[in-house]
């Protein structure tokens, strides 16, 4: 038995056609809604998701999976073609900076594996993982790298960064501008201007925020678009997990990118003092009226929550609370949209806002003046605040928006964990809200917060 290594897929050869159709069903998992589906109604599909062909293929990034089930199998002697070299790396520090123990772990295991998605949580320094692995493949010869991002915020960020970390002959391309570079950091909406000279150069290609890149055929395309980078390496806070809802964007990511590699849980970091403590404070939310059942959830979520006035004076009385107790506070607020935006910004007294269509200097000069701001602040952010925009110095926020999914509610949550001075507790507020489609969600909130042991109380306004 054989299996012959390629960078984008790979094959396994053998005159056993039981274990060929052992694997094509075991790598078969239903797509999310599949019922609904003409093809499926008319029989012409099965509803399912393969990611093991019929004639041995794979995507390489499965092969620690594979090579694990035909262990389980007593399959041991298996010839592995186009196997890499093992290397030996030099780690490079990088600027001023300081590796932690379970960072430089993680670089060395990106180089030895080659292949992985790097599981990080907010806070814990992905980006100097990024630039550590970066330093330690520019020691030799490499000749490109590509590191693909969704935001232009937060690309700006890292380059930014890796300037400081001395990271050589770094490049960007984004709407905002191009500046070539062997190390070229580019958003994925931008990529045809690097196809001529990155596409068949680069050796090394990274994603941050990888979550996001199992979502859509084009993101996918982008990531296999690369056909000769050897070293692939994915970075999130939030992998997809092994749940039937999640199993197909899980094995998209780690057929492109390897298996899952944790650093450091938040758990542990918030154990370490790495991240300040979350403590959250689970408002009970019951309706001031009964809730017409023939409402949509759409029409649900703007009346209960967007243009809810009992509601949003609630949210008003949390912020008032927190200015009493803590004249230095500094308080972060997540909605949805403009209009939930307006609705709080006209009853919380010195609050700054930062919304989609504001461009990235300006975000961060409202930033700016509002850390900088003497007295107690607030500032309201939507999706732009969930990823990509860090401010230490928050001591509270307001998950104003519900929502359900664990990504948001965990990325949301990450942005006011990160350590400051004198901050080693960060009260974050919720709201359990006791109406149709709303109360799911809340208890799914609380189902996520629990799963990562953080403190939960739950508190009456």
């Amino acid at each position: 038995m054989k299996i012959v290594l390629g960078n984008l897929t790979s094959q396994l050869e053998t005159d056993n056609p039981k274990i060929l159709a052992a694997l094509r069903d075991k790598y078969s998992f239903p797509v999310p809604g599949y019922q609904y589906s003409p093809a499926y109604r008319s029989r012409r599909w099965d509803g399912k998701k393969r990611y093991f062909g019929s004639n041995g293929k794979f995507r390489t990034g499965l092969l620690s999976r594979i090579m694990k089930d035909l262990d389980k199998i007593g399959v041991k002697d298996i010839e592995i073609e186009n196997k890499p070299e093992n290397e030996e790396y030099f780690i490079p520090q990088v600027g001023n900076f300081e590796y932690r123990e379970y960072q430089e772990k993680a670089i060395y295991q990106c180089l030895k594996r080659r292949r992985a998605i790097i599981d990080s949580p907010t806070g814990s320094g992905k980006t100097l993982i990024m630039a550590g692995c970066i330093a330690a493949l520019q020691w030799g010869d490499y000749p490109s790298a590509v590191i693909l991002f969704r935001e232009k915020g937060i690309l700006n960020q890292t380059y930014e960064f890796f300037k400081r970390c001395g990271i050589k002959d770094l490049g960007y391309n984004s709407g905002e501008g191009y500046l070539p570079g062997k190390i070229m950091l580019s958003t994925v909406q931008s990529i045809e201007k690097i196809i001529d000279t990155h596409l068949q150069d680069a050796e090394i290609l990274m994603v941050d925020e990888a979550h996001q890149f199992c979502k859509g055929e084009t993101t996918i395309a982008a990531v296999e678009s690369f056909p000769n980078a050897s070293y692939r390496l994915a970075f999130t806070a939030t992998p997809p997990r092994e749940i039937a809802k999640d199993i197909n964007a899980r094995m998209v990511l780690e057929g492109s990118f390897g298996p899952v590699y944790t650093t450091r849980t938040a758990e542990d970091l918030i154990k370490d003092g790495a991240l300040a403590k979350p403590v959250i404070q689970v408002i009970d939310n019951t309706p001031v009226s009964s809730v017409d059942a023939d409402l949509t959830y759409l029409e649900i979520y703007e009346n209960y929550i967007v243009n809810c006035d009992a509601r949003n004076d609630k949210i008003k009385e949390v912020v008032s609370r927190v200015y009493q107790s803590n004249p230095q506070a500094k308080i972060l607020l997540l909605v949805k949209n403009l209009k939930h935006i307006e609705n709080l910004q006209s009853r919380i007294p010195n609050c700054y806002t930062i919304e989609g269509k504001d461009d990235i200097e300006s975000r961060y000069d409202i930033i700016k003046q509002f850390v900088k701001d003497d007295k107690p602040a607030s500032i309201i952010g939507t999706n732009v605040m969930q990823t990509g925009i860090s401010i230490d110095e928050i001591t509270h926020m307001v998950n104003a928006r519900g929502l359900s999914g664990e990504v948001p509610t965990l990325q949301g949550l990450g942005r006011g964990i990160r350590k400051a001075d004198g901050k080693d507790t960060m009260y974050f507020y919720d709201f359990y809200d006791r109406i149709p489609y709303l109360e799911e969600h809340s208890k799914q909130r609380v189902k996520h917060y629990k799963r990562l042991k953080f403190e939960v109380h739950n508190v009456r306004f």
